[in-house]
């Protein structure tokens, strides 16, 4: 037990040089914007390398796969996100009320076995603590802006490593790969939104903060069908939907697969999917009914997603007041088109529904190219637009599907889209613009929404680690940092009022398999999250201790 000084050295330090240090990040992110320098390759740990095979495999530094396509984001423009405008979405926030507790909304949404009962259940909590944990009510456009300008580094992180999915049909899709450690978890597949890829992962950067560095899960990073990687890989067109469906499934089969050795970290499969991306894993809910193989993925969860593909891009690109803008924008990020359909890049604002045209002219049901099953009601149709038409298939209810919808969406607007949907029964979120709300809330309640879906739809058991500090008996005690220890520990910093103690913890104790050694400032931040979220203090004022305790995954 000892008491700290009303400013501590580290503090003074960071105070002193905050400004010259910041200087010179941004100077050297600039550098590497300018140079479009790859994620760095040797802070990667070796032992993932074992899990590469003829499916997955892992590109290393300079390989073709790092090529900068037409479509990428002008590199001002990501100085603007990474730099200008970007925020660190690091515990700095105060913890919420125990009353407005986010473990006990886990647990109250993780007990609730149905669509109704599980959005009434968040629905509940909102109406008592929305005042709470809301942390900023934004103009619709700045939630989005927000959304693109959370701060993240694909270079910094350790844990990512760039990968290559190898199609049976001779296509190669890019993923990013975050690995925990060598133990059994939920394994989460992401598919991106519209001309989303993981070299930039603008909108999707919150998944990073949620799902691996908060959670308890490995996860699987895809591109979009529209991302200019695919396209300058491929040399094809396509608007996602069912190509990306049994995509999903086929990449779920393999990752479940004997012949693979990434199976061994496989406890249940989930999809995840934003926007266009989600259109693609709710119509794998759809179709994976059909295969051979059964359960394959055990839960699906879409992000306002595209339901009606036709409706939805007529209303945006014809109807819209910001069309321009938006043929714009489609303009720069589908430019890859131009080096090998050039003939559909022609100055007018009509290359959304050229490339729309396209992709119906050209489409083919996908499902013998996968080695996979097409299901009875889609056989009567080879219409594209039925096909990518959600509220046309007409499954039965499942609790292993959901949605989750912002009211306001002027991008994939719900009148058109989720509302049609009569057997999903959407969870309508008050906040946000398009699915933005992960920047307008507490984290720990967008951590306790995506906790309680994607435990609920497995069997990952989690245990407790407890950790007694004696003579201590003083209410009020909180998480404040992590820091290095010795080669193979490191400390927590639990604070009440000026009163400071360290807790020290083992390495093999962590969520994350992080090698002896110095622990970079990176990794030290990603635990920071970990610790803050999901840390428990309990103080016994009678025996004098306080029991310090966290979920930790054995097997």
């Amino acid at each position: 037990m000892s008491q700290i000084r009303e400013v501590s050295v580290e503090k003074v330090t960071i105070t002193v040089t905050g400004k010259k240090m910041t200087f010179r990040i941004r100077v050297f992110t600039f550098f590497m914007l300018s140079l479009n320098l790859s994620w760095a390759a040797e802070s990667k740990p070796g032992w993932v390398n074992v899990y590469q095979s003829s499916v997955f495999e892992f590109p290393g530094p300079g390989s073709n796969y790092e090529t900068v396509t037409a479509g990428r984001h002008p590199w001002l423009v990501g100085y603007f996100l990474n730099n200008l405008v970007s925020w660190d979405p690091q515990d700095t926030l105060a913890p919420l009320p125990q009353d407005c507790s986010a473990k006990d909304l886990q647990k109250d949404l993780t007990q609730s076995l149905t669509a109704e009962t599980y959005n009434k259940a968040f629905q509940d909590y909102a109406k008592k603590c929305e005042s709470k944990y809301v942390q900023a009510y934004r103009p619709p456009f700045l939630g989005l802006l927000g959304l693109f300008a959370m701060k993240y580094s694909l270079d910094e992180n350790p844990f990512l490593r760039r990968t290559v999915i190898h199609l049976p049909n001779g296509q190669k899709l890019k993923a990013a790969l975050a690995l925990k450690d060598q133990k059994k978890r939920p394994f989460v597949i992401v598919r991106m939104g519209i001309t989303g890829n993981v070299e930039e992962a603008y909108a999707e950067r919150f998944f990073y903060h949620h799902l691996f560095e908060r959670g308890f899960y490995h996860l699987l990073l895809v591109e979009n069908l529209t991302s200019s990687d695919f396209l300058y890989n491929n040399k094809v067109m396509d608007f996602g939907g069912v190509s990306e469906a049994y995509q999903n499934i086929w990449i779920a089969e393999r990752l479940r697969s004997k012949e693979e050795k990434i199976s061994e970290l496989v406890e249940s499969v989930h999809l995840i999917g934003l926007s266009l991306g989600g259109q693609g894993v709710l119509a794998s809910a759809w179709i994976a009914p059909a295969q051979p193989q059964k359960n394959t993925v055990q839960s699906y969860l879409g992000l306002c997603p595209l339901v009606d593909l036709k409706k939805t891009f007529n209303q945006l690109f014809i109807k819209n007041s910001l069309k321009y803008p938006l043929e714009f924008w489609a303009r720069s990020r589908f430019s890859e088109i131009q080096n090998f359909r050039s003939d559909l890049y022609t100055y007018d604002f009509g290359l959304t529904q050229r490339l729309l045209e396209a992709s119906q002219q050209s489409f083919k049901k996908p499902a013998v190219e996968y080695g996979l099953l097409e299901p009875e009601f889609m056989k009567a149709s080879n219409d594209f637009y039925f096909l990518h038409d959600l509220t046309q298939w007409d499954p039965e209810a499942r609790e292993d599907v959901r949605a989750w919808v912002t009211a306001q969406d002027q991008i994939v607007p719900l009148e058109l889209n989720s509302n049609n949907l009569d057997h999903l029964q959407p969870l309508v979120i008050a906040q946000g613009q398009h699915c933005s709300f992960p920047v307008e809330w507490h984290p720990h309640v967008t951590q306790a929404l995506f906790n309680s879906h994607l435990l609920q739809n497995s069997k990952l058991q989690l245990e407790e680690i407890s950790l007694q500090i004696q003579n201590i008996s003083e209410p009020g005690w909180e998480f404040e940092n992590v820091i290095s220890g010795s080669e193979d520990s490191l400390q927590l910093i639990l604070k009440s009022g000026n009163r400071e103690e360290k807790l020290k913890v083992e390495r093999s104790q962590l969520d994350f398999k992080i090698p002896n050694g110095p622990i970079d400032v990176f990794t030290l931040s990603v635990l920071k999250k970990w610790f803050s979220t999901n840390l428990k203090i309990h103080v016994d004022t009678v025996k004098s201790q306080m029991t310090v305790s966290w979920p930790f995954v054995r097997n």
